[in-house]
């Protein structure tokens, strides 16, 4: 077993910056650095991100797919070692492996980031009491001003998994690398420097004036949100309860007919469809409906959880024109994505009289446990409406157009930067509500941005 004074020291480098400073690009950069210095030594780099989307824009892999990772399905995660051929394997195809980068780190909570300490520690055969993350080198890419991850606190402080008086795996380990350059919004100069201040809190009166000029109701230029590019625009929100809302308002005007609803008893099943593997309890869907993939498929194709497109299709058991009977599921369901690189091998033409190429998703079966602990089984289409989505959910992405609520009922520090950071330009973002107070950065992450600062390469 090789003890920390038989390696060569590690690096463990945090690289940060607002949103569109070129964090991908330096990913890229660096990933090819290692690359070179390693010729013919097999693979010596890993990339992973905590989300799909995330880990398909990086061209990695989820986190916990790259490290056989468990999935909480409504009970408490718990570690769980590997053993027999499945370590065996991993070890195989880690065995060159000398540097990981983890992207988007504000989503990855300390339990997770001990549990990816603890597997590189099986994987390399090192003391996890002496040796950290296997002794790789470890890159952390992604911005705190943004949300921490859900249900839980940043990677930064005392959560989960955190003992008192042994080294932690963050603040004892990370130097800090500061990206200053806004490249995303390289067109639109005068958002990107708002952007800047809004992300540190020190926005000024001129920039909420700015900001207030996208208002849907502002008197000299008012925008019309039932207009392109606005009709169709993801909206964030704040609570799934509205996203539901919003979603079935939408999904309704698009299916024909009074719409029927069954609901299975909460007493039994968790309300929550991350305790339900990530399949909804009931799904509205109609062709021209905006949607969510909300299963990993197939990551190196980008089907992933996240994935957004529109329904173009049905197929039907036995040859059906439609459904049979309420409850019956299609055997597939025809999804052009939004990112024309997403499922692009397995796009295939639906029909003689639809000339659109269209990605086909089946059904699928995932187990889950109720609220006593009895495992459950559901069968659903991996599917959601997507005209709204949580906060959690848009954390990631780049729009071309956003509708955004900064009113009263805005409660999250740092909502505020994810939400307008979003959208490209200034004149893609349209305003239901303005706040200036509700408008905050998250005090625990400016605090840890400082220690940073103060401790940087």
């Amino acid at each position: 077993m090789r003890t920390r004074e038989s390696m060569p020291s590690p690096f463990r480098m945090f690289i940060t910056g607002g949103v569109g400073t070129g964090k991908s690009h330096v990913i890229s950069v660096v990933k090819e650095h290692v690359e070179r210095a390693h010729i013919g030594a097999g693979n010596t780099f890993v990339l992973m991100s905590p989300t799909g989307v995330a880990a398909f824009n990086i061209g990695g892999l989820t986190v916990h797919r790259a490290l056989n990772l468990p999935v909480k399905h409504g009970h408490s995660t718990a570690y769980r070692k590997l053993g027999g051929e499945t370590l065996k394997e991993l070890r195989q195809s880690w065995k060159y492996v000398n540097t990981i980068i983890i992207d988007e780190i504000s989503m990855v909570s300390y339990l997770t980031m001990s549990f990816i300490h603890k597997r590189l520690t099986e994987i390399k055969g090192t003391d996890d009491t002496e040796v950290l993350f296997g002794g790789l080198n470890v890159i952390a890419v992604g911005d705190f001003y943004q949300l921490p991850p859900v249900r839980d606190k940043f990677v930064f402080e005392d959560g989960r998994g955190c003992n008192p008086g042994s080294t932690h795996l963050w603040r004892d380990e990370f130097k800090l690398v500061e990206l200053t350059h806004h490249m995303r919004q390289r067109g639109d100069t005068q958002y990107s420097e708002i952007l800047n201040r809004v992300r540190i809190g020190s926005q000024t009166k001129s920039d909420i004036s700015v900001l207030r000029s996208r208002l849907t109701s502002c008197i000299r230029d008012p925008i019309n949100v039932s207009q392109p590019p606005f009709v169709d625009a993801l909206r964030p929100m704040l609570l799934k309860e509205q996203v539901e809302e919003y979603n079935d308002i939408k999904s309704t005007t698009l299916i024909p007919g009074v719409v029927a609803r069954e609901e299975v008893p909460d007493s039994l099943i968790p309300s929550s469809d991350r305790d339900c593997a990530g399949l909804s309890r009931k799904v509205m869907l109609a062709i021209g409906a905006q949607v969510m993939l909300r299963r990993n498929i197939l990551c190196e194709e980008g089907l992933v959880n996240g994935a957004r497109g529109i329904i173009v299709g049905f197929s039907w058991p036995n040859g059906a024109d439609d459904q049979s009977k309420k409850g019956d599921l299609p055997q597939k369901v025809y999804v052009k994505f939004h990112d024309p690189l997403v499922g692009l091998v397995s796009c295939d033409t639906i029909d003689d009289s639809l000339e659109q190429e269209a990605v086909q998703i089946e059904p699928v079966t995932a187990k889950f446990y109720d609220k006593q602990g009895v495992t459950l089984q559901r069968t659903q289409l991996p599917l959601l409406p997507c005209w709204a989505a949580t906060r959690h959910k848009v954390q990631g992405l780049s729009l071309n157009a956003d509708v955004i609520d900064l009113g009263p009922k805005m409660f999250e520090d740092g909502m505020a930067y994810v939400a307008l950071s979003r959208v490209r330009t200034l004149q893609g973002v349209a305003q239901l509500g303005l706040v200036e107070k509700k408008i905050t950065l998250s005090t625990v992450a400016n605090d840890e941005m400082n220690r940073l600062r103060n401790h940087r390469l």
